[in-house]
């Protein structure tokens, strides 16, 4: 867990509220702290005689909750963080303490219950059994009734705790319940904090809700121990409405056994008989159902059933053949694999998951088990693949291999040539060695990713391409998405160093991004001051006054004079907030002009700048004779 600072304490809590719990640490309120995970619980005491109790999240967002008449980001939550914070040593940890447990005698902890209860009697119920009783009283239909009028109050100042403090209660009666009554009460909670999810934008404490909710009706259905699975057709539908990371589909498995789990996929598959339809959202919840029987069988350790499975499944889409491929290469039944990839990738939509496993299936494959491959496939498949984002390094490897083992190595480069994008297409040159067609197509290019120019650059640099490495170096200069780095640096050395007056003045016409910009007018000094003077009246506007400093520092006096003028000038002409920094640049220049020299420029500065009262006011130390 990290520890948040104190000054984001203070812009999380807001000063007034950080100033009072301060002073509560720092006075002894906190009277007892204990830490789990990312989680925060202690007593603090207010101006009552009992303390508060508060609980603080710290593992995104800090956030605290507290039984005063505040109730959330209060000066109990600060006095307890900063205790935290300054004295951790102090705080019980839940975790070590259940590792201590572990290691205690059979007496020893009975010795330590017994205790607990001769302190406080009352607490005796903490250690005994009141289930039969607790079932003869149990009302399922008011419980119900109770989760489902929890509903949002717009008008509450904070929704989000007001539902977890209605439904947290309970969720903890819940655990009290016989297994079967707590799944039932589970359900209808998660169903419920989903329902409400959809509306609230800032969920943190109900995510928390729903993930404990899960958990503790894994748990429950745990108990049954592979008896007939209860509620089964409930945990379905919440496993077909929530799509939000809750792995609500965990119920499914926490109940599965080797001897239900027939009547479990029994239900699923009848689930998605009825999901049968060309609507997407269906297309998805098939898919979802069917990727659970298939790891419901391999969780249970049942390889091969899994296989028989999705085998058996109707194949409609590539999400079906893309499943049941990687199923079949998972039992290692390639040739099998490949059959069905191969009829896949022939569909008409596109999936690159399963073009990527058919190069791949076919790589584990003996070539005469290829069972008639069609070059014409490979080709539109290869182009396909590498026309992604990611269609390069190991894809191309792979792709590469099978075109080899057919020796049609030749052909594969002719359509990366003719049919490839011209970024990837670029890259595979380069990759595969093919400098020059690389260069070729890179000076060609308009649509070329920059970063892709400055390798070839580089490529080009490296092979005493000079000519071709400060075209494309030049025409990167000219693009404003370009990334800086060594490498390009290095490359702007190089042009400056060795390019034309005419190409020079080209690539400072059109450089587009600042940084490149200041970068060359670093390296035009090596070649000729007066470009790199030309080029800061050019970003004149995004100079800084450390920046004008620097390059006073590498200019002659001259250009050092008349860059700072015109600078000075177009800060005051922007903003008053601007003053301060144009008056050290003029305290900089009364330094280095001629005494009668500057009087002049200021007489004239003061002059036409007089509508300025404040900038008047602010530059009258430096020569209150004139103004």
């Amino acid at each position: 867990m990290n520890k948040p600072s104190l000054e984001e304490l203070k812009n999380v809590f807001g000063s007034k509220t950080y100033i009072r719990g301060f002073n509560y640490y720092k006075n002894g309120h906190v009277c007892l702290g204990v830490i789990k995970d990312d989680r925060l619980w202690g007593k603090v005491y207010g101006t009552g005689s009992a303390p508060y109790k508060v609980q603080v999240d710290v593992s995104d967002k800090i956030y605290s909750r507290c039984s005063c008449p505040v109730g959330v980001m209060c000066k109990h939550g600060v006095a307890l963080l900063l205790t935290w914070i300054n004295c951790k040593e102090d705080f019980l940890d839940i975790d070590l303490f259940k590792s201590n447990l572990r290691d205690k005698r059979k007496d020893e902890l009975l010795n330590m219950i017994l205790s607990v209860v001769v302190d406080d009697p009352f607490k005796i119920t903490l250690f005994t059994s009141s289930k039969i009783e607790t079932e003869k009283v149990i009302d399922l239909d008011a419980i119900k009734k109770r989760i489902n009028n929890t509903n949002l109050d717009y008008y509450d100042s904070n929704p989000v705790y007001k539902i977890v403090s209605e439904l947290e209660p309970v969720k903890n009666l819940a655990q009290n319940l016989k297994p079967e009554d707590a799944v039932y009460v589970y359900i209808i909670l998660i169903n419920k904090c989903l329902e409400l999810y959809l509306e609230i934008q800032d969920v943190y404490d109900l995510e928390d809700l729903i993930e404990e909710c899960v958990e503790d009706c894994c748990n429950s259905l745990n108990l049954f121990g592979g008896e007939k699975p209860i509620y089964l057709k409930e945990i379905i539908d919440l496993v077909l409405l929530e799509d939000y990371g809750f792995d609500v589909e965990n119920m499914l498995f926490a109940m599965a056994a080797k001897n239900n789990i027939q009547i479990i996929v029994e239900e699923l598959q009848a689930e998605i008989k009825q999901l049968e339809g060309a609507e997407s959202q269906n297309q998805y919840k098939r898919g979802k159902l069917i990727n659970i029987i298939y790891h419901l069988y391999r969780y249970l350790g049942l390889k091969e059933e899994a296989v028989i499975a999705i085998s058996r499944m109707e194949l409609k889409n590539k999400d079906d053949y893309l499943r049941l491929g990687t199923a079949l290469i998972s039992a290692k039944r390639y040739e099998e694999a490949s059959k069905y990839i191969k009829e896949g990738v022939m569909l008409e939509d596109v999936d690159f998951r399963l073009d990527e496993l058919f190069f791949n299936t076919l790589n584990q494959l003996a070539v005469d088990k290829w069972n008639d491959i069609n070059l014409d496939l490979l080709k539109t498949v290869a182009v396909r693949l590498l026309n992604t984002v990611n269609g390069l390094d190991k894809n191309y490897t792979s792709i590469k291999e099978v075109f080899k083992k057919m020796n049609k190595y030749d052909e594969l480069m002719n359509i990366i040539k003719k049919d490839c994008l011209d970024n990837n297409k670029v890259l595979i040159l380069l990759y595969d060695g093919y400098l020059d067609d690389a260069i070729k197509y890179a000076r060609s290019s308009t649509t070329i990713n920059p970063d892709t120019l400055i390798k070839t650059a580089k490529f080009a640099k490296d092979n005493q391409k000079i000519e071709d490495a400060i075209y494309l170096t030049i025409k990167t200069t000219k693009n404003p998405w370009i990334n800086v780095d060594d490498t390009l640096i290095e490359l702007i050395e190089l042009t400056v160093e060795t390019t034309s007056e005419e190409k020079l003045k080209d690539m400072m016409d059109y450089v587009e991004k600042v940084e490149v910009a200041k970068i060359l007018a670093l390296k035009l000094l090596n070649r000729d001051e007066k470009y790199t003077y030309e080029l800061l009246l050019k970003i004149l506007n995004h100079l800084e006054k450390e920046e004008i400093k620097n390059y006073a520092k590498k200019l002659s006096k001259e250009h050092t004079i008349n860059l700072s003028k015109k600078w000075i000038q177009q800060r005051v002409n922007r903003s008053h907030v601007h003053y301060n920094d144009a008056i050290i640049i003029l305290t900089m220049l009364k330094q280095l002009m001629e005494e009668n020299e500057f009087k002049n420029y200021y007489y004239y500065f003061a002059r036409k700048n007089q509508g300025k009262k404040k900038l008047i006011n602010k530059i009258r130390f430096l020569d209150p004779e004139i103004v």
